[in-house]
């Protein structure tokens, strides 16, 4: 862990990183606050966090503009995350945290609304769906998530809610907002809700991916049960960080991935070859 955790508003963490190789920038507009992502905000729940090495998260910068080489911003630190975090049904329910005006709800990672109450209900809710709360104070400084709960017990048939959740992964790294967990998120909605489209003599074909409806269905019925299981035990936890990471890198980087896999298939039918030959 480095001394100084230098937050980057693109998020790439290039500048972290060894050298500038595989296409890492060296330092770019996209680095500063503002800069070219116009990222005005850095809190606890945004992309970049401010969560340092810690459970929680308390810096709050906000409304971060640039004019005449000064940089102006308003600095604040939240209050704790709500705790003890549970749902019943399609309720959730948490204790109440000192100096809170109000709290934000989190579902699979995006804000879905907000309440003054410790108590709230979607209506939409869906089996393996993932939860979050936050409290925000009276200044809007917000704090750090509180702890994930899963929906359980719902009907996934009949809803025409498809946001759903990649819940073993938010169990696995540990938030819904963790990069990995949107990758994942952003790979289901293009790739398995989407219908498949393509043109056959110079017509737009498409067909209902009715396979990755399946599979999506199928998913949200029987995970929630090891998404528990990996978040209680910490060995879980960490042999399926190993399966899933692959498998991310994979989708973000699929030319990388091919050529890995291209490689190593030469040098099995090399081996194979030298092997046949020795006989």
């Amino acid at each position: 862990r480095p001394g100084v955790k230098l937050i980057e508003a693109d998020g790439d963490w290039n500048l972290l990183r060894y050298g500038c190789s595989n296409g890492d920038d060296c330092g770019g507009s996209g680095d500063p606050f503002p800069g070219s992502t116009s990222r005005s905000e850095l809190t606890p729940i945004g992309n970049p966090s401010s969560i340092p090495y810690l459970p929680y998260g308390w810096v709050n910068l906000r409304n971060i503009n640039e004019g005449n080489g000064i940089l102006n911003l308003l600095i604040g630190f939240g209050p704790l995350p709500p705790q003890n975090l549970t749902m019943n049904s399609k309720t959730l329910s948490w204790s109440p945290v000192n100096d809170a005006a109000y709290y934000k709800i989190y579902k699979n990672g995006s804000y879905i609304a907000q309440t003054t109450s410790t108590t709230y209900t979607d209506a939409a809710a869906l089996n393996g769906y993932s939860y979050n709360v936050t409290a925000v104070d009276s200044s809007g400084n917000e704090s750090s998530l509180s702890n994930t709960v899963f929906a359980e017990n719902i009907p996934v048939e009949g809803s025409k809610d498809n946001s759903g959740g990649c819940f073993i992964a938010t169990a696995t790294y540990g938030s819904s907002l963790a990069p990995e967990v949107r990758i994942l998120r952003e790979f289901r909605d293009k790739w398995l809700l989407n219908s498949l489209k393509f043109r056959v003599f110079g017509f737009k074909v498409e067909i209902p991916n009715y396979l990755g409806h399946a599979f999506v269905r199928a998913y949200y019925r029987l995970s929630p049960p090891i998404a528990k299981y990996i978040k209680e035990h910490e060995i879980a936890r960490i042999i399926t960080r190993w399966i899933l990471t692959p498998l991310v890198y994979g989708i973000k980087y699929p030319v990388s991935w091919i050529m890995v896999i291209t490689t190593i298939a030469v040098i099995i039918k090399r081996r194979n070859k030298k092997t046949v030959n020795c006989r």
